[in-house]
Parts: structure tokens; sequence; C-alpha cells
């Protein structure tokens, strides 16, 4: 029987610059289709190998001072290489190294790739697509970014696009009070 620890207080950063939590599992995940794709079928050897990258991420043995400090993606890959390497499986160790996880391809996108590249992912053609475009290039420029994440455009394309859908709303009209009829004691109906 194996214990699972909980990943959840363990930061890591990505190459570019985001951050997220450990996930045992998504390792786990990258870890049996390494060895499958080896040839290996002992897929217990990678929920072993989790726990001894979590129990050092724990104890602060890859080099960070204190439980819940942020550990870089490239030292759990380095470590898991190394135990890889170390118990006999080279060609996995290999496999997994090119499975490196990015959460967000750090300098693929230029200011003049913005037009092509919400075109291609968010359907935005025409108008409406080059006037979203010139603000994500505006604020790219402002922040002076010459090369950025696909993430980045994204994340501002949909604010402006949020921006400019939430200028564009109507305000909603207060409920008119519906009709009251009241019948008195005397039989009179008068209405409200």
């Amino acid at each position: 029987m194996m214990i699972e620890l909980g990943g959840g207080n363990v930061s890591i950063l990505y190459a570019d610059g985001t951050s997220a939590f450990f996930d045992p599992e998504e390792l786990r995940v990258r870890l049996e289709k390494s060895m499958a794709a080896c040839g290996c079928s002992e897929a217990w050897i990678a929920g072993e190998i989790v726990l001894a990258v979590e129990y050092a991420l724990r104890c602060g043995i890859t080099g960070s001072d204190s439980s819940g400090q942020a550990v870089h993606a490239a030292q759990i890959d380095d470590c898991v290489v190394r135990i890889l390497e170390d118990s006999g499986y080279p060609e996995a160790a290999l496999h997994f190294r090119g499975t490196t996880i990015s959460s967000g391809d750090l300098g693929k996108l230029t200011p003049e790739d913005v037009e092509r590249y919400l075109a291609d992912t968010l359907l935005l053609t025409g108008s409406a697509g080059g006037e979203l475009a010139a603000k994500v290039r505006c604020a790219l420029d402002a922040i002076g970014a010459s090369q950025c994440s696909p993430r980045l455009v994204l994340e501002l394309a949909r604010h402006f696009r949020d921006a400019a859908a939430a200028s564009c709303r109507l305000p909603v009209p207060t409920p008119a009070k519906p009709h009251q009829e009241t019948v008195f004691p005397e039989g009179k109906l008068i209405q409200i």
C-alpha cells in the first residue's frame, strides 16, 4: 500500500515566470508515459519516484531553505532524471527529459505576431480582431516586451475583450411595480 502525501504547499516556478503548486499526479502521469514509451511495464515505479521527489521537496533537499518556498520546475525534472538513470532506466530518463512541462512558452511571440496569433487562437478577424490586436500590441509596448508568452497575449486579449463588452452593456431597468388590485370590505375594487 502506498501512502500519498498532498503536494499543495510547494510552489513550482516555470521558465516563463509563472508558478503553480506541485502536482504529484501530473508528475506521475509523465513518468508512467515515459516508462511505457521505453517498454517498462512496471507502473508502480512512477508512483515511488513521485513519493521520493515529493519527500525531497518537503524536506528541502532540492535547495529550498524552507518548505513552502518556490522550486524551479527544471530542478524537479533534473531530480527525476537522476533517479531514473541511477535506477537503471536511462531510456525512460531520456524520454522524460523530452516531456518537459512549461506553463507558457516564454518569448514565442513578438508584437508583430499578435494579430495572426489571435486570429488563429480566438478566431478573431476583421476590424474587431485588428482593434483588439492593436490594444494588445500597445500594452506590450507599454511594458517594453519585445517577446512574450502566448499566455500573456491571451490574457491581455481577454481583458480588453471583457472591458469592451462591459462598456457596451445596456443598463438593466428596474422592474416596474405590478398593478395591484385591492378589494375593500365594501366590495369596491381599486387598482394601485
